[in-house]
């Protein structure tokens, strides 16, 4: 299976998430990023706390405060840096390449037991990610 999220220049606003037969328009990767993760807690309520389960030592996915997010590098956690956005009551982490979010997104569609490209994809143009 191909990735979903093309790996190639920077681009805005051309970015859509498509859940089911609904597609929403995002100015650019990271909004289309909490788009999808939105979309998915609200199919499963249990996606954000098992996201925030995994995680390295350096770094989380999701986590219940932005300091949380990244226990190795402090400096990420200030609001001034725009590295996270808060959705609901959990911090994501937003300081991610283009393969790192198409990995996110997978799994979190795995957790889901979504289908990433069929129930559920980030398109980039006319082409999913």
């Amino acid at each position: 299976m191909e990735s979903a999220i093309a790996i190639g220049k920077r681009t805005t606003g051309n970015w859509s998430v498509v859940d089911g037969e609904t597609s929403y328009i995002a100015r650019n990767l990271r909004e289309a990023y909490i788009t999808a993760l939105d979309r998915l807690a609200q199919r499963n309520p249990t996606l954000l706390p098992a996201l925030a389960a995994i995680g390295g030592k350096r770094r989380r996915i999701v986590a219940e405060s932005a300091q949380a997010l990244f226990p190795g590098s402090p400096h990420l956690a200030k609001p001034e840096r725009n590295n996270w956005h808060k959705l609901g009551e959990w911090y994501v982490d937003l300081n991610l390449s283009r393969e790192q979010v198409a990995k996110r997104v997978k799994q979190a569609c795995l957790l889901s037991n979504v289908r990433y490209g069929g129930e559920l994809a980030i398109k980039e143009g006319l082409s999913a990610l």
